[in-house]
């Protein structure tokens, strides 16, 4: 026999993790929702087994066991219910910077109150259920000096959650000069709003001061200099690359020099 399944509830997607009561279940039993077979499953005692929900429709679905023997067991009164999750079908603006702060409207179907929204796996900010097709947002910060697409995920309030297969594209705006001037020659000091080593580079050059002719220092915190030069020999670019090793963090104070 087969006489609860739980959670009785999960998504038209499969991929559910269920358990299974009842009695008699025997090694090699097979399940059925839907008259689809389940995956993995595991005979876990003669009363318990689990399994794994293959993709339904939306709505009721009966639940059959049957053992290695050919016995069959139908669970009674509900089955297993499908619901369809959240789908996402377009973002609009699909755009904008790394620092966050983009007003976003999400258009899709299965949008309902308690409905939480993520960008790249951070919570977005001002979510506002339209209707069941639209939620209005506005998009978290990324990581500062990195450009690139994150996912956009609509979760239901009982969890259910969209593919992620429609993306907001966060553009770098780190990479500026935000005080000070880059020195035509000789020794200047600058504030970097923040970005990859390159997008430094790149910022002092469009000022005409070429990376082959400039020497960058930073203070480490113990009262020394680093310092990085484009062509210099590893030693010197080693404790700037320990200092930052990913990117330079925003409002860094630097010390250039053009020669």
């Amino acid at each position: 026999t087969v006489t609860a399944i739980a959670p009785a509830t999960g998504s038209s997607a499969g991929g559910t993790a269920i358990t299974l009561t009842g009695t008699n279940f025997i090694a090699g039993m097979t399940v059925r929702i839907g008259g689809v077979f389940a995956t993995e499953v595991k005979v876990t005692g003669l009363t318990t087994a689990t399994a794994v929900t293959p993709a339904g429709t939306a709505g009721v679905a009966t639940v059959v066991v049957t053992n290695a023997d050919a016995q069959t067991a139908t669970l009674a009164n509900a089955g297993f219910t499908y619901i369809d999750p959240p789908a996402v079908t377009s973002i609009t603006p699909v755009a904008g910077p790394d620092s966050g702060g983009t007003a976003i409207v999400i258009a899709g179907s299965g949008f309902a109150t308690g409905v939480t929204v993520t960008v790249g796996g951070t919570t977005a900010t001002g979510v506002v259920l339209v209707d069941s097709t639209r939620i209005t947002a506005v998009v978290p910060a990324g990581t500062a000096g990195t450009a690139g697409a994150a996912p956009v995920v609509v979760t239901s309030a009982d969890g259910l959650a969209s593919a992620g297969t429609h993306n907001f594209v966060y553009t770098a705006t780190a990479g500026t000069i935000t005080a000070g001037s880059v020195p035509s020659h000789g020794l200047g000091l600058v504030v970097f709003g923040g970005g990859t080593t390159p997008m430094l580079l790149a910022t002092v050059g469009a000022s005409g001061c070429t990376a082959s002719d400039v020497t960058v220092f930073a203070a480490n915190g113990k009262g020394a200099f680093v310092s990085y030069l484009a062509s210099a020999p590893s030693f010197v670019n080693a404790g700037w690359g320990a200092l930052f090793p990913a990117s330079i963090p925003a409002n860094q104070p630097l010390l250039i020099r053009c020669s």
